[in-house]
């Protein structure tokens, strides 16, 4: 356990770290076990309360913005997979055609053998 006073500069500190946007996750983290820890003499002490509210204020919008960035990553991972998917099914469509195409050639140049044979005779 801090002193108090150690307790409110590390606040202050990381209050301008969420406002620089510096390691937000980490400084959240902080934040929350300091919090968790100093819960009820921050609480009792009434100099702490324009901090806490700043600090809830920053904290939401930079929580919010980190969401929103990972679900735009997200996003448009998953389109990148999409298309990488699509890609590889026309090959796949590609190959398989290129295939029949084989496969079928071989089989007239059997049967143009055999009439070429019959013929013959």
């Amino acid at each position: 356990v801090l002193p108090l006073d150690v307790v409110e500069r590390l606040m202050g500190i990381m209050l301008k770290l969420l406002k620089n946007q510096v390691e937000v996750e980490i400084v959240s983290r902080c934040l929350l076990f300091l919090l968790e820890i100093h819960h009820g003499p921050i609480l009792a002490n009434p100099s702490f309360q324009p901090l806490v509210k700043d600090l809830g204020s920053v904290l939401g919008l930079e929580i919010t913005r980190l969401r929103d960035m990972a679900g735009t990553n997200l996003a448009g991972l998953r389109y990148l997979a999409t298309r990488l998917k699509e890609r590889e099914d026309v090959e796949l469509f590609a190959d398989a055609t290129l295939r029949v195409r084989d496969k079928n050639k071989k089989k007239n140049k059997k049967q143009k053998a055999l009439q070429r044979a019959i013929i013959s005779l």
